[in-house]
């Protein structure tokens, strides 16, 4: 049962979620892969939404480049790691939900210690190399997912339901299950607002999986273009050459 504080926290929401629905958001289990540009806003407002536990893995430090985009940091947190500056900051928004943090980097080797009991898994990297190692530890796991990319203008989104829905590899045509290598020699450019945006679909992605609602970007490629301010949807299938 929610107590009265919690339906008064949740009360601008309840109603298009029923109690139970919130009930059942406070029991869920979410790791996030990244608390940069996009997983900012995304931990906020998964964390608002009152899930139970969100599982944050990041390995990096907040610089001063980063504040153009990545909400949860500011002057004073620079040198600071961003997993002891978002467990603060996003428990004050919501002691609710418990944080766990985990410094460091996401591997072939150590993910079964982080993701094992975890109901939903989200990319917010921006890494291609990360981004295919989500997609296949989902895909292993069984655990649906999320994973979106953003440069400039630009991003995109799709969500995958584990041996059902077409993943990261049907669209993108990587053999390697392993993971990709990074392409880009240089930093890509980035809109703190499209970074924003991204991230705050990734939300909506997470929470509507989460209560199995319909509206979901299954089989379904989403390209955003910000400039031009088009939305794109690109239907997808399954590569029957793909391991998934």
């Amino acid at each position: 049962m929610l107590t009265p504080l919690q339906k008064e926290r949740y009360s601008r929401h309840l109603g298009k979620i029923s109690e139970g629905e919130q009930e059942s958001l406070l029991s869920k289990h979410v790791v996030q892969v990244g608390i940069g540009g996009l997983g900012s806003p995304l931990a906020y407002y998964l964390v608002a939404m009152g899930i139970g536990t969100l599982t944050l893995i990041e390995y990096d430090t907040v610089s001063i480049s980063n504040l153009n985009r990545q909400i949860l940091y500011s002057i004073p947190d620079l040198g600071s790691l961003k997993t002891d500056v978002a467990k603060i900051k996003l428990n004050e928004l919501n002691p609710d939900v418990k944080i766990n943090i985990i410094n460091a980097k996401l591997t072939n080797k150590n993910y079964a210690d982080y993701i094992s009991d975890a109901d939903y898994l989200v990319d917010a990297s921006d890494s291609a190399q990360t981004k295919f190692l989500v997609n296949d530890i989902g895909i292993k796991m069984n655990i649906p997912f999320t994973i979106a990319g953003v440069r400039e203008f630009e991003g995109q989104l799709m969500s995958v339901i584990p041996h059902k829905t077409a993943c990261y590899r049907c669209v993108f045509g990587k053999s390697d299950i392993e993971g990709a290598l990074d392409n880009y020699s240089d930093p890509i450019g980035i809109f703190g607002f499209t970074a924003g945006t991204l991230g705050a679909m990734q939300a909506a992605e997470v929470i509507k999986g989460l209560l199995r609602k319909e509206g979901r970007l299954l089989n379904t490629l989403i390209m955003v273009d910000l400039e031009q301010m088009q939305f794109l949807q690109v239907k997808l299938s399954k590569n029957p050459k793909c391991f998934c």
